[in-house]
This record gives structure tokens, sequence and C-alpha cells, in this order.
């Protein structure tokens, strides 16, 4: 039976070209089964127009084939070869970073993230459209030393801000402009009560910016003594158990000022802690000694001088006398008996042995191992972190661009040109102070065509453009040293121009292999999947089979034979 379709117009060698592939497609040596799989069936709608086939390759080249159908058919084919070339098409190269034989210059700095949430990694910030982003190709300071401690992010309590800081007491309540109730809290300043009858200076008690509070004297002197008092709230149970919870700003302490917080129980019982210039700062009853911001403390009531006498918590006061102090309280809690837990922290104990410990007690930044170690803490685990700082952070190149050749006038069978390019994020809540930029020597000295750099640039380089480039040698920075050596490439980059090093160097062929790697060409996770007549043809030998189809196919399209 020849075949014949309907409406279209076709050679004579088209159509034997099809039913050889009929007879091919239905009909396989010996058995007379299908190529294809049994368990096909696709559905394709267009508006109005509905194929359905139980056996794609049968339906496809029917006799009765509609215009629509016999332009799937082609165009599946078409498809298929065009698929094989493209995957070669838009295959590259670049460095495997891992091998021995890689350069990876690193610019080091200072990264500050002017705000973090827990969900974000390290490195991620809020970008200018309020779009979460993250500086991909920067890492934490490596630790070159086990036997020092190693910290390599850095907060400061005050700018850690975390629902638990005002949550007491727990039952208080307010109002807002609106006349909703919401909850109160001991940093709201409407609850707290001030006595200036002492003092021939001036007492100020406000709320501050980001819900905190602000308690301040000017014109004291000897004698003078100024008091604020907060209690709205009772804590009749575990009292000696109970922590006086601060962080706080001390904005300003006269040599002579004497602060103290005192927290006081129905029959009068009190403990004292204290900000005083000549206190013992050893002392569990010390807060501060000195002017500082982000003032962590954290003591159990009971472990103070007269906590064991306490009993019906009711009232909490702070007191200036003898000078003048400006405080700025960022969290206040007395209904808790364990601490907040900032993070883990490396330290050298007694032994000069590393150690670790959580966070309890600092004042201004500290560093901690991690962002994770505050985060999993369970009071903290909601907090938001703001200007979080990465000393000598890590980062790599952005980009790289590369052309690996068989050079014939050197004795090594590849030649090596790479341009690492820096091209920085910039963002508002993203700050990138740069130190210095560096680079390990990877080949010995006779391997080095050429390496050079240049800063300041517009724009990043590929390897086909350095020629529109003033470049700066740093070969002999290079050949000088030994494979290992670190190297200086420069300390005056910056993350506001793009920054570039272009390489030139010659590999042995198994160095090339293990360096230059294939990349871009392979399908990732989200690539074609599952079963189908087409999924078949656009695997790997379906591909071939599908190529050398498409070639004949166009062919005889051509009226070829």
């Amino acid at each position: 039976m020849t075949w014949d379709p309907d409406g279209i117009v076709v050679g004579e060698g088209f159509c034997s070209y099809v039913e050889d592939l009929r007879e091919t497609s239905n009909y396989a040596a010996g058995g007379g089964k299908s190529h294809f799989s049994d368990d096909m069936t696709d559905t394709t709608s267009d508006e109005n127009e509905q194929i359905e086939t139980t056996d794609a390759a049968d339906e496809a080249l029917d006799a009765n084939m509609t215009r629509r159908g016999f332009a799937v058919a082609v165009g599946m084919t078409a498809a298929t070869a065009a698929g094989a070339g493209t995957v070669s098409a838009q295959s590259s190269q670049t460095i495997n970073f891992d091998s021995e034989y890689a350069h990876n210059p690193t610019a080091v700095g200072t990264v500050t993230v002017e705000e973090h949430n827990p969900e974000f990694p390290d490195f991620g910030y809020i970008a200018d459209d309020d779009s979460e982003a993250e500086l991909e190709t920067a890492s934490l300071a490596s630790n070159d030393d086990e036997t020092t401690p190693h910290n390599p992010v850095r907060i400061r309590a005050d700018r850690v801000h975390f629902s638990d800081r005002r949550a007491f007491p727990r039952d208080l309540t307010t109002t807002d402009g609106d006349g909703n109730e919401e909850d109160g809290s001991a940093l709201d300043a409407e609850f707290w009560t001030t006595d200036s009858s002492s003092t021939a200076g001036t007492l100020t008690l406000e709320d501050a910016s980001d819900d905190r509070l602000r308690i301040a004297t000017s014109g004291q002197g000897s004698g003078d003594t100024a008091v604020s008092t907060f209690s709205d709230f009772t804590i009749g149970d575990g009292e000696q158990r109970s922590m006086l919870q601060l962080i706080l700003n001390v904005d300003t302490l006269d040599s002579s000022a004497v602060v103290d917080v005192e927290v006081t129980d129905a029959s009068a019982n009190s403990v004292v802690a204290t900000i005083d210039s000549s206190a013992d700062s050893a002392s569990d009853a010390t807060i501060a000694t000195a002017q500082g911001q982000g003032v962590l403390y954290q003591q159990q009531l009971g472990e103070l001088t007269g906590g064991q006498d306490l009993d019906t918590l009711e009232e909490i006061s702070v007191t200036i006398a003898e000078g003048n102090a400006d405080l700025t309280f960022h969290a206040l809690n007395l209904e808790s008996s364990s601490a907040w837990d900032f993070g883990t922290r490396e330290y050298l104990n007694s032994d000069d042995e590393v150690a670790t410990r959580s966070v309890t007690e600092q004042v201004g930044y500290f560093g901690i191992t991690s962002l994770d170690t505050l985060y999993d803490s369970g009071r903290l685990s909601d907090a938001t972190l703001h200007q979080v700082e990465y000393p000598d952070a890590e980062i790599g190149a952005t980009g790289v661009s590369l052309e690996l050749t068989q050079p014939d006038r050197y004795e090594y069978e590849h030649r090596l040109q790479a341009v690492y390019n820096f091209d920085l994020d910039s963002a508002y809540d993203l700050s990138i102070t740069l130190d210095r930029w560096i680079d390990e020597v990877a080949h010995p000295s006779g391997r080095y065509l050429n390496m050079e750099i240049a800063t300041s640039l517009d724009d990043t380089v590929a390897v086909d453009e350095t020629d529109d480039v003033e470049w700066t040698s740093r070969r002999s920075t290079y050949t000088d040293g030994s494979i290992g050596d670190e190297v200086e490439l420069s300390t005056t980059i910056s993350s506001s121009g793009v920054f570039s090093l272009s390489e030139d160097v010659l590999l042995r062929s198994d160095e090339a292999d293990e360096l230059v790697v294939s990349s871009g060409a392979a399908m990732g996770p989200t690539g074609r999947q599952g079963g189908g007549w087409f999924s078949k043809l656009l695997s790997i030998p379906g591909a071939i089979a599908g190529s050398i189809a498409g070639l004949g196919l166009i062919r005889m399209l051509r009226g070829g034979a």
C-alpha cells in the first residue's frame, strides 16, 4: 500500500522514505513487535482540535494524517536532530577549583550585612528591590591554625532584635493610637514613674527608636539622685532563680556617676547591680564600668547580695546619682531562669586549649563561630540581626572566561588562557571593604607565560578581549615563589569597580584534563524525565538515531534519495 497523505504535497522519494519508516516502526525483525513502548498515550490539544495517539509512530504516519499531524511529526524529528547539536553548541568550560593546578584568586576583607534573618544563608542580605540575595562567592574566614580560637562572625547584642527582649511582663497590655489593645512592655515609658525630688538636675524618661527605653539625667552633681521605677508586675515563684537580663547602651557616664538597677520584693528586700567607673569589673553585681554599646548583662538574682531573701518580686528601679548618665535599654526581663544565648564562641581555656562556650555576657562587638549557633537558641530563633560583620571574609571570582589550546611552539600539550573577574554585588544593605587580593603559586616558574591584573574596570573581561585592557604584570610575583606560596596581587582593590586576573600558563595533558572541565552542557535535575516515545528519542541513542532520521527526512523533503 502506497502512503498518500491528504492535502499535503510531497515528493515520491519522501513517500518511499515514510513507507520504509513505517515498516521499521511497526515490525521489528523476527517478531513483528513495535520498537516503541506499549504504554504510550499522549493527548495534545489546541483549542478545538485534539489528537489522541496510542502509538505515536503509527498515528503520525497514518494515511489520513492532517496537516497539523504532519507538522507535529516533522517538528519532533527536526527538534531531535537540532537538540543533539544544541548540547554540543551550548557546552562550555570552566575551572575545577578543587584541582591542585587551579589558581583561585581571592579578595579578602570585611563584609557587613545591614539586616540578616534566620532563613538567610551566610552572606544573605536584602537587595535594593527587597528580594533576598546572597554574596554567592563569599565564604567565612578560613581557620589556618586549630590552636587559635576561630570566630569568623561578629555581632553586637543591641543590634539583635528578638521578640523575647520586650516580652516582660507577659500579661501587660496597652492600647495603640486607634484604641486597639496590644502587648505592653517594661520598655514602654508609659508604665514607668519618676522621682526628681532629690536632684537639682533634670531626669528624662522616654521611648526611644526601635521600641527601646531611654533614661538620662543632666545637670546633676554631688548628692543628686534621680529615680525611675517600674512596678506593673508580680513574680511570686522561683524568685531566687529569676535572672536580671539587660541589654543596654551606656551612652554617657560621668566619672562620678553611679547607676543602680535595683530589684525589690514585697517586703522591701532587694538586690542591686551597678554601673560605676570605680566598681570591680569582675563582680557579679557589676553591669559596666564605662561607656559602651551593646552591654549584655545576665545574672541570677539569688547569686547577688541579698538574693536569698527575695520573696514576691514587685518592683525594678533605675537610680542615677552623683553625676550624669545616659542609658538606652534594648531588653529587660525578670521572668526567666535561663539566659539568652547569643551563640557559641571559641576561646582559650586555662590549659591554653581551644574550647567553646555560650555568649551570655559581653560588651560591644564579639565573634561567634556561626550565626546558626545563635538562631538555634530557642529564645532567639526569630531574631533579626543588624550590621552583622564578617571580618576577613574570602571572596572568589564571580566569573571565569577561558580558552584551552594546543600550542605548536611550546613543549607542553596545552596552553590555558583565563580571566578571573570580580564583579561584586552592590546594595544599600551590603557593605564590602576589601583589604587585599591574594592567590597561590600553582605551577613551576617555567610554566608561567604571563600573569596580569587590572583594577577599577567598568565591566568584566572575556578571554578574547584582553587586548583592550591595560594590564599590570604580576608574573614575577608567581615565578619568584614556590608551589603553594601565597602571593599578594593588590591591596588597593575596591568593590565599587570590577577587578580581574589574567592567566596564561602551560599545562601537560593530565593537568589540563583535571583542571579544565565542562559546564552547562549537562541537564540538571529538572531536565526531561518519564516515559513516552519522544523521551526515548531524546535519550543518547535516540538522539543519535533521531539525528540520522532527521537528516534523511530533510533530504526526502527536498525530493532527494
